[in-house]
């Protein structure tokens, strides 16, 4: 969400105040000054049905801690956004939203090992919900590193990417995939639809249902 009213700053994102605005019953998560936090990555959730116990981010690159590094061969800063959920059942959960790169798949592949290292440093009896924008294909090799890592691919039907015309040439690039402790309710669903005339973006929004279990019920 880089729809900033003008220069660096992030204290007015268009596009992140146009949906909270809409949707009232919503707060976002993963943001902050964006001199100490990367906020273009939001993750929206409803404070009436879920708590949020922490947040941060890690950037694809070689020192991940530093904000806005660069990506492994040098190219535009990527990186990870989270935030972790408890729910009335005390469930918690981390919800990790990523935007891996497009045109490099050593990136890729580097970018998907180290969102496996940092899954198994999650305190225990919190699992990851990954969200995304992988530009992989289920079946990758950066695909394959994350179930490696513990993770479960929703089963996403069709292209999720559109070229911003409608236009479905390849398999799903978007993925939702669950943790131990998570469980694929329902879904997911592609909505390749416009909205009021407009594709809302290049990509189609991708929708599950998702439960967590309670580490003592496990």
């Amino acid at each position: 969400m880089e729809t900033f009213s003008g220069g660096n700053s992030d204290e007015t994102n268009l596009a992140r105040d146009y949906l909270l605005e809409r949707f009232p019953s919503y707060e976002a998560a993963a943001i902050g000054d964006w001199r100490e936090f990367p906020s273009t990555q939001p993750i929206f959730y409803r404070p009436e049905t879920l708590t949020l116990r922490d947040e941060g981010w890690f950037f694809f690159s070689d020192s991940p801690d530093e904000i806005y590094s660069r990506t492994f061969d040098g190219s535009y800063p990527a990186f990870a956004s989270w935030a972790e959920f408890e729910t009335p059942s005390g469930a918690r959960f981390r919800a990790i939203n990523v935007h891996l790169d497009a045109g490099s798949g050593e990136n890729r592949l580097r970018s998907a090992e180290l969102i496996a290292d940092r899954i198994a440093s999650f305190p225990e009896g919190v699992p990851a919900l990954l969200l995304g924008d992988l530009n992989a294909r289920a079946g990758s090799r950066t695909a394959g590193i994350l179930e490696n890592a513990g993770l479960t691919f929703a089963p996403v039907p069709g292209a999720t990417f559109h070229f911003d015309h409608g236009i479905n040439l390849f398999g799903a690039i978007d993925h939702i995939a669950t943790g131990p402790g998570l469980r694929l309710a329902a879904g997911p669903v592609v909505l390749r639809e416009r909205f009021e005339g407009d594709w809302p973006s290049d990509h189609y929004p991708v929708v599950a249902d998702i439960t967590a279990r309670a580490a003592a019920n496990r």
